[in-house]
């Protein structure tokens, strides 16, 4: 087997010029691959990031009647079970409230949602504290009795409104026991989210005020965030086993159904670009192999008639394809990994491509330069699958090498 091995290597090295082309194609195929995965990688994070830091967190957990009618009584009041054994040892996690209402200050009004939160606690799940403009974010209510009425608005709400830091607001709204809650607030703090339906629609007050507001006794959802959040569908059945019957584990894909499809969506491309960079590898190294083969016909009647096996020289054939395969790869790391180095430091201008637009689903995106992400699962398993391929694909010249007879090849 070394013998073969040398002599692979041997005639691989006598014609360079053919070796390195079909090496380098290999490699420049690898290094897109390798590249535009990682591009693809960093936007995704990004979009979930930017997604989940209004929503925050990766998987929620609702009362499954509140999860599919959205009733303002369906509130969870027992403690939740012990949830380490699929979340990990103390998860971060924070508990939220709904109350759908009416806004109204002087003579303009809005429906909207005010959200009940733990100042201390959401800050870790979302980036809402993070989007304050003016003022200061909410505090914790130490003694529960919501003695402030405070409120975080967003900027688009609080222009409608036509108030500010300091102004107060009233909340119009029905009570889960089916009174009409009437309460004031007083704006500590308002947030830029840089998307203009969100801002317009959610408000943020403390926990202890949305319950006496809305009069409620437990909470709607308690959010947690999750080590691996692409591994939530297997997070979401094993939560499915350990919460109470009456409860429900919801992630993120499902709670946003359309950023999961474009993901789906641009996974399916890079697959489909993969496919057919990895089929033009092939064909291309095919080529050079059956030309070699027949180049070198003489040489393999020689060889034959001195007693190499058809087996043996099949062997060395399969050998050179394999051997292009690996530096080929070796070679895509290399140049992938530069140009994804570059980029990481100064970024990929996504315009010249999708153009200077930059909002998704309503959510204004921070700017159309991508920084990579080095993506070397799915590269990996790309590149196994194209060295593969290579090496299955010197099986046809090699059998056709396989199949010369000593005197007809050397009559030529």
């Amino acid at each position: 087997m070394k013998l073969l091995f040398k002599t692979a290597v041997r005639t691989l090295l006598r014609n360079k010029r053919r070796t390195a082309i079909t090496v380098l194609s290999i490699a420049f195929s690898l290094a897109v691959i390798f590249w535009l995965q990682s591009v693809m990688a960093a936007r995704s994070d990004y979009l979930i990031d930017k997604v989940l830091s209004l929503s925050g967190g990766d998987v929620q957990v609702f009362k499954k009647v509140y999860a599919e009618d959205k009733r303002l009584a369906d509130v969870m009041t027992a403690p939740l079970p012990d949830l380490s054994s699929v979340l990990g040892p103390d998860p971060r996690k924070t508990e939220r409230i709904r109350l759908p209402g009416l806004i109204a200050a002087a003579e303009e009004s809005f429906p909207f949602f005010l959200n009940g939160i733990d100042p201390v606690n959401e800050p870790k799940l979302s980036r809402i504290k993070d989007f304050l403009v003016e003022g200061s974010f909410l505090e914790p209510d130490v003694e529960g009795n919501c003695a402030d009425r405070p409120i975080y608005l967003g900027k688009k709400l609080a222009d409608l409104l036509r108030v500010g830091v300091g102004e107060k607001v009233v909340f119009l709204g029905q009570a889960a026991d089916g009174t009409l809650g009437n309460e004031l607030f007083r704006i500590k703090g308002i947030y830029n989210s840089k998307t203009g339906d969100y801002d317009k629609v959610y408000a943020f007050t403390t926990l202890s005020c949305t319950k006496k507001v809305g009069v409620l006794n437990g909470v709607h959802e308690v959010a947690f965030k999750v080590e691996h959040p692409n591994e939530i569908e297997k997070i979401e059945a094993g939560l499915t086993k350990i919460l109470p019957p009456d409860l429900v584990a919801i992630g993120w894909k499902q709670a946003n159904p359309m950023v999961a499809q474009i993901l789906r969506f641009n996974d399916g491309i890079i697959a489909m670009l993969t496919m057919i960079l990895v089929s033009i590898v092939i064909f291309g190294t095919v080529n050079t192999l059956l030309m070699s083969v027949h180049e070198r016909s003489k040489e393999f009647g020689v060889m034959l008639a001195l007693g190499m096996q058809p087996r043996q020289l099949m062997t060395i054939i399969v050998i050179e394809a394999f051997l292009m395969a690996i530096v080929g790869f070796v070679g895509g790391i290399l140049i992938g990994g530069a140009a994804i180095a570059y980029h990481k430091v100064y970024g990929f201008d996504l315009a010249f491509f999708i153009g200077k637009a930059n909002s998704f689903q309503g959510l204004m995106l921070d700017s159309t330069i991508v920084y990579p992400v080095y993506a070397l699962a799915p590269f990996v398993r790309a590149s196994s699958i194209m060295i593969l391929f290579v090496t299955i694909a010197g099986i046809l010249p090699a059998y056709r090498a396989g199949r010369l007879t000593p005197v007809d090849t050397i009559r030529g």
